[in-house]
């Protein structure tokens, strides 16, 4: 007899690691806050929106840190559809890429969140000031530029979307700190600017998908640009023209997709930007094919072991942190996967089905595939003819977070492997049991390829 391998690959397609939400007053760990959206920030006095504020409201700085710096944080946009709360932060910025910033809240949780006459969303609440002391501990005695966000969250504190402006902000022994970019605030409180609304649709073409956004009321002017993207991944830019711009989505995979569109203008004088976003569902249909299988008994012929997984199969893992967030957990069950013996009575063969994980990745950030576990189901054989092989299901392999001993699915571990000698088509499977400490990982779609091995035959 002469032993053979057979190899397939899963996909682990969707892993959804739920984010962390504030845990303080004081300070979060922050993950990031959706999309940068334009529109400028004006840091306002004696509880005015932009709609009622003069020159005499606006608080560009100081050169002390008494009392409340500003008491309105104010855009000249409106926050995305679906807006809840809006929350004013300091991001605590540092050499990495502007996600998983710590964050020091200064005021917000505000419900609605209020907007003003021409729809500009307002953070309207005494702030608390610049030298707080994860701020100043941060700043280690040296003046630093930060960004001052404001964050949209949905009514679960889902950020939506943030606008931006930097602050420089100096040490306590030399108090003072300053808005680097200042914003002109609008004529007669915003009169000039006329806002918009942004809506998107998303229509099927072919295998692809062609998102539409319609800007209101159309710049007049015509000029102005869209934005489309779906989270933190830009997909297009196009200019607008009849206040209309569009975008095509290549083939799109199948599940749940939330596609933004971003209209800014090209005179923010003139028109105020606005986002929109559609939610899709994609369902990839089969091509319409019956596809017919006859199966023989072995006759003359040897005969074989054959290893099948489903075409383009996949796994969803949606994670799950506990209360104190030291744990992540997620649980799903693996693909069936099949293994069909056509050897002659003469001829049985044993065989072995052992499975291994990659590492999960997303971008640079990597989850070590010793936290994926696995408990394998019992097998289930049905016979071609003469005797029915049968299979043992392999030991359960616990997540590394659950035993220091275990490697998890890092390395190969058993799925199945023949006790009696026979016949048939078998069918294995098992569930899936991801653990990991909740600090060290954070939101965000990470990927892992699951290789699955046919030894014997």
């Amino acid at each position: 007899m002469r032993a053979t391998t057979s190899v397939a690959r899963l996909t682990i397609a969707t892993m959804l690691l739920a984010g962390i939400g504030v845990a303080s007053a004081s300070s979060a760990s922050a993950v990031d806050q959706g999309p940068l959206l334009p529109g400028n920030v004006f840091l306002l006095a004696n509880n005015k929106d932009l709609a009622t504020a003069t020159a005499a409201d606006q608080v560009t700085g100081a050169t002390s840190y008494a009392g409340y710096p500003f008491t309105t944080v104010a855009v000249d946009a409106a926050c995305p559809a679906n807006t809840a709360q809006a929350n004013v932060y300091v991001r605590l910025k540092n050499a990495a890429a502007e996600v998983n910033w710590d964050e020091v809240p200064l005021g917000g949780g505000v419900d609605g969140p209020p907007v003003d006459a021409k729809g500009r969303v307002y953070v309207n609440q005494r702030m608390g000031n610049f030298n707080l002391g994860q701020i100043q501990n941060f700043l280690a005695g040296s003046t630093k530029v930060l960004p001052l966000a404001v964050v949209c969250m949905d009514i679960d504190a889902n950020p939506l979307g943030y606008f931006s402006t930097d602050i420089s902000i100096a040490p306590t022994a030399t108090p003072s700190w300053s808005q680097v970019t200042v914003p002109t605030l609008p004529d007669g409180g915003g009169a000039a600017a006329t806002a918009t609304t942004t809506t998107v649709a998303a229509t099927a073409q072919g295998a692809n998908l062609l998102l539409t956004a319609t800007v209101d009321p159309a710049p007049t002017d015509g000029a102005g640009t869209v934005t489309f993207a779906e989270g933190s991944t830009t997909i297009d830019s196009a200019t607008i023209a009849a206040g209309k711009a569009s975008a095509t989505v290549t083939a799109p995979t199948a599940g749940d997709h939330t596609y933004t569109a971003t209209f800014t203008p090209s005179d923010t004088t003139k028109y105020l930007g606005s986002s929109g976003s559609t939610a899709v569902t994609i369902t990839k249909a089969g091509d319409g094919s019956i596809t017919v299988t006859l199966t023989t008994p072995p006759t003359g012929e040897v005969g074989s072991v054959t290893l099948s997984v489903p075409a383009n199969a996949a796994v969803a893992l949606a994670g799950q942190r506990d209360a104190a967030n030291t744990r992540l957990t997620a649980a799903a069950a693996l693909p069936a996967i099949t293994v069909t013996d056509t050897h002659r009575s003469d001829r049985l063969t044993a065989w072995q089905v052992n499975v291994q994980a990659s590492d999960f990745t997303s971008g640079s950030t990597t989850i070590g595939a010793k936290y994926l576990g696995l408990t394998p189901s019992t097998p289930s054989t049905v016979a071609l003819s003469g005797s029915a092989t049968i299979v043992q299901a392999g030991a359960a392999v616990a997540s590394y977070m659950d035993s220091a001993t275990s490697k998890g699915l890092s390395e190969a571990q058993s799925l199945g492997v023949v006790a009696t000698k026979g016949q048939g088509t078998t069918t294995l499977g098992g569930q899936l049991n991801f653990a990991v400490p909740g600090p060290s990982v954070a939101q965000g779609t990470y990927t892992s390829v699951i290789t699955v091995t046919l030894i014997g035959g």
